[in-house]
């Protein structure tokens, strides 16, 4: 499978903010993977605090400047950073500059 970005139509991301274009779907593979997106959130987006109770997630960013609470401890979310939510932790992101970054989700059951 091959994907340009720029080819896959943006969809609203589960949140209600932001836009994501799904590369890869639960559906597109026999992984643990349920999701591979290309995500955007623009300025002074929030996205509530949420858990995913079976899914383990991860970001990669890209460009812009958030932050990431789980409840526990604050997160940079800037260009080149690396963040892994594990299945049942709670989180939070609040974006300060538009927000550009990879998210993954792996199912853990």
């Amino acid at each position: 499978m091959v994907k340009r970005v720029s080819d896959v139509v943006g969809v609203p991301t589960a949140h209600g903010v932001g836009l994501k274009r799904v590369l890869v779907g639960n559906t597109d593979t026999n992984t643990s993977i349920t999701q591979i997106a290309y995500t955007n959130l623009s300025m002074g987006d929030v996205v509530e605090k949420h858990t995913h109770p079976t899914m383990d997630e991860h970001f990669i960013i890209l460009a812009g400047i958030g932050v990431i609470d789980n409840g526990i401890q604050k997160y940079r979310m800037d260009a080149n950073t690396y963040i892994y939510m594990p299945a049942g932790m709670e989180h939070r992101i609040e974006v300060m500059e538009p927000l550009t970054m990879i998210t993954i989700g792996v199912a853990t059951e």
